[in-house]
């Protein structure tokens, strides 16, 4: 009964650390093209400017 158990903590776990990268990386996918739009803006502000 115990073994049982332990098991789905264990998923739980595994499930936890694969949706916090999952998360990381889709912040990192929505973080990409907003920081190079706003290097696109300071460099187009530099050149008016």
């Amino acid at each position: 009964m115990s073994p049982s158990k332990s098991k789905p903590v264990k998923r739980e776990t595994t499930t936890r650390v694969i949706q916090g990268v999952s998360v990381t990386l889709l912040l990192a996918a929505v973080f990409e093209p907003v920081e190079a739009l706003f290097i696109r803006a300071i460099t187009m502000v530099y050149f008016l400017f």
